[in-house]
């Protein structure tokens, strides 16, 4: 008995979705700012380039003993031919190094006030941070909620934050770091929070995952504003540079034949049936434990996976089994699945009273992970990073299963509240982040089959920095590299952005002069 075309009618009349071209049905609060993003863009547009240093200038600015290549200053100057304008670039090709010459060169020429650095999570944000001081620029990155100022979470429009355009930032040159990440809603929040003079450098690779929230706007904005291609790889980052820049070309890649990160084989396949995934990563993980480089395994070592809780090879069975082994001893309570000393990841965007003062709240973003340090009935404390805190998190007794384990009926949700275990992510939670080793768990089923592709290994494999190590089936593999897991996102900025150009060329004077 259902009514699809009168359901649909009465959410349009009710300004709930907007029907674009007579055939395509969007939410209207993410069409809506689909459209002030082409309107933004479109804006500045019709003004020059602004005051973007040259890539002659920025060229001085290289450390003594390295220098910006042709390519690279190529892309530079490409990229720098407008105030929002984009640098794309595959692992290895010099985009942190490229950057942090531009940030140099803004710093000396209009002082470090003007200049703010973001990144949409908080590893991503301590990563651009890192990468920018060693590169010699004394410059802290934050994410770009903190950026804004998260205010509430209250409002159909979703977070609520400080500078809007009633309220613009204070900066006139912004580098946001890891775009690709970044959804329609954040973008709008971004760029509805500067004013026309505001000059923005969207720096990513659109190769990795689609955003996990709606649209692509990272890609679709390289088809509309300057943008400058890296290619050439620059740096000798072993095997995992070379696949990602094979997966980039959509060939198929030659993993390591062994683990040699001093030769460079810094991505080995260990090759097993699907039946004993589960037994290889329990033998690797323990000879990871052994590692001279690892410190402390829990933090040294991530592991990513496909699906929630599909299989065997899923998130919430994975996470049980590396609970068990990793912290077998942890104190727990009744009523909470944790144990003290319990790696956790936070699932959604919220604000947490300071384990101290509770006058003060903490913003925590999804995807960020603690350290249970304490314990107590219905209470868990957790220590995070970037930027350093302790926050109180209070909850509702969990109950267990027969298995003793805690469980959500929604499998996307955590065991405790937006919490849950974070010995294994999926591979949308990891990206922005880097761990010194990484395991990646193929899934052979049909529910990671629809989840992984040419983005989902390419994003996955390059999250290490000093090996990836991929368990499962090559020949899965190989089938995601003809599933392409973002194109097939259906938006309509570039569309809206051309209609916006179009319009704001005609003139209308001229046309009622007539009538």
């Amino acid at each position: 008995r259902a009514k699809p075309d009168e359901a649909i009618n009465w959410a349009v009349l009710q300004n709930r979705l907007i029907v674009r071209d007579g055939k395509w049905v969007a939410i209207s609060r993410r069409a809506l700012h689909e459209q002030e993003i082409a309107e933004a863009l479109v804006e500045v547009q019709s003004s020059d380039c602004g005051d973007w240093p040259t890539a002659e200038y920025i060229s001085q600015f290289a450390p003594e003993g390295s220098s910006l290549s042709d390519h690279q200053l190529g892309a530079i100057e490409t990229a720098l031919d407008g105030k929002i304008c984009c640098l794309q670039g595959s692992p290895g090709v010099g985009k942190t190094f490229a950057v942090a010459c531009i940030a140099k060169a803004l710093i000396k020429q209009y002082g470090c006030d003007q200049i703010a650095a973001c990144a949409p999570t908080g590893k991503a944000s301590v990563r651009m941070t890192q990468a920018l001081m060693s590169n010699g620029v004394e410059m802290e990155a934050t994410t770009i909620h903190r950026l804004l100022g998260v205010e509430s979470a209250e409002g159909s429009d979703g977070w609520q934050f400080y500078y809007n355009d009633q309220n613009p930032l204070p900066f006139r040159f912004i580098v946001v770091d890891e775009s690709s990440m970044i959804d329609v809603d954040l973008m709008a929040s971004l760029l509805r929070a500067c004013d026309p003079d505001t000059h923005l450098l969207f720096v990513g690779d659109s190769n990795q995952l689609a955003p996990v929230g709606h649209g692509r706007p990272f890609l679709d904005m390289q088809s509309i504003v300057p943008t400058g291609h890296l290619t050439e790889i620059r740096r000798n980052s072993g095997r995992i540079v070379r696949c990602c820049a094979m997966i980039r070309d959509q060939r198929k890649f030659e993993p390591s034949p062994t683990l040699d990160t001093d030769a460079g084989e810094n991505l080995p396949f260990v090759e097993v049936a699907d039946e004993v995934q589960v037994v290889a990563l329990e033998n690797l993980m323990n000879q990871m434990s052994h590692q001279e480089d690892v410190e402390d395994v829990v933090w040294d070592v991530q592991v990513i996976t496909a699906v929630n809780d599909r299989g065997e090879v899923s998130r919430k069975p994975l996470n049980r089994l590396l609970q068990r082994i990793l912290n077998p001893d942890g104190e727990s309570v009744h009523g909470n699945p944790f144990r003290i000393g319990d790696k956790i990841v936070c699932l959604k965007n919220g604000n947490y009273q300071d384990a101290e003062n509770k006058h003060d709240e903490h913003f925590v973003a999804n995807g960020e992970l603690g350290q249970v340090t304490a314990l107590r009935p219905g209470i868990m404390t957790v220590k995070l990073d970037d930027p350093p805190r302790t926050i109180t998190i209070p909850h509702a007794p969990v109950k267990a299963n027969e298995s003793g384990i805690a469980d959500s009926e929604d499998a996307a949700k955590g065991a405790v509240g937006d919490w849950d275990l974070g010995y294994v992510l999926s591979c949308h939670r990891s990206q922005g982040s880097q761990w010194k080793y990484v395991i990646v768990m193929v899934d052979s089923s049909g529910s990671g089959a629809m989840v992984q592709s040419r983005n989902w290994i390419y994003t996955a494999i390059s999250r290490a920095e000093k090996a990836t190590l991929v368990i499962g089936r090559k020949v899965t593999v190989d089938k995601m590299m003809n599933r392409d897991g973002i194109s097939d996102r259906k938006t309509f900025l570039v569309e809206r952005t051309k209609h916006e150009v179009e319009v704001s060329t005609v003139d209308f004077n001229a046309i009622f002069a007539k009538v």
